[in-house]
């Protein structure tokens, strides 16, 4: 039994008579009755963090009580910091017509994977905004794998058309390893993938035409590759072993890696 709040959310009743000030299960079953159908979602209340304090902004645990969040086509989550701080999330599915992940949509959640309704169509996402998936240390991958190891596996790209990589959008995402760019790739921002140490190459496809400042800050330097064919961007190594990436065009340096310094191997001792 649930309450729709606005357009995109719903909670369960219990927790909205629980906000009008009536808290216990037996004034709840006083007032409305001792159905089984009450029963049930009073199972579903209790395992409904509120953040803020406030049980109106509600962002549920899904994956507590739920295999994943689904969101019907007309509920596209295009709201900022709809699963902010949701530790205990693991899969959301969205529909293939999404085209703007919000910002902090994910940020510091327990998201493991994302998925689409139709399995057999293309994801339409074209923009992720700023810290969308900022903090989501369980995050390896931003495809999903069909069928892994026989003949119909099938590999969805969830990057396939997007543009723009907005500010910090997987800053912190220290589990994700592989991250396959759109041959449209436009824009990667500021610390877009900072600390990121993870992915087995930092990499600049030859679409991208404007990088914000550091976009791999804390990635090891020697994973930076540029696609060989780019004519804007280049990666330098000075004679001290400090690694820059330059903007040809302006001739500003959009990022800066100091060189590695090895720890001397010990003296064994006489």
């Amino acid at each position: 039994m649930y309450v729709r709040i606005d357009k995109t959310r719903k909670l369960p009743l219990t927790m909205f008579v629980r906000a009008l000030g009536i808290e216990s299960r037996e004034d709840i079953y006083a007032l409305l009755g001792d159905e089984e159908a009450l029963t049930v979602t009073f199972d579903k209340d209790s395992k409904i963090t509120v953040l803020d304090g406030d049980p109106m902004g509600v962002y549920y645990e899904y994956s507590v009580w739920y295999d994943g969040w689904t969101f019907e086509d007309y509920e596209l989550p295009t709201e900022s910091n709809l699963f902010k701080g949701t530790t205990s999330l693991e899969t959301v599915t969205v529909p293939n017509a999404l085209t703007t992940i919000a910002p902090s949509t994910f940020e510091n959640s327990g998201i493991m994977q994302l998925m689409m309704t139709d399995s057999t169509a293309e994801s339409a996402l074209e923009t992720i905004g700023e810290k969308a998936f900022a903090g989501c240390t369980r995050l390896t991958s931003l495809e999903y794998v069909e069928n892994p190891g026989t003949e119909d596996e099938v590999v969805h790209n969830y990057l396939a058309k997007v543009i723009s990589i907005e500010a910090e959008t997987f800053a912190g995402c220290t589990s994700l390893t592989t991250v396959t760019f759109s041959r449209d790739l436009e824009y990667i921002g500021d610390r877009a993938f900072a600390d990121c140490n993870a992915l087995e190459t930092a990499y600049i496809p030859a679409s991208v035409l404007t990088l914000g400042g550091n976009p791999y800050e804390g990635v090891d330097a020697d994973k930076l590759v540029v696609d060989p064919t780019h004519t804007l961007f280049v990666v330098e190594t000075a004679v001290d072993g400090t690694v820059t990436l330059k903007d040809l065009v302006t001739g500003n340096v959009v990022g800066t890696w100091a060189p590695v310094t090895e720890n001397p191997e010990e003296t064994p001792a006489e």
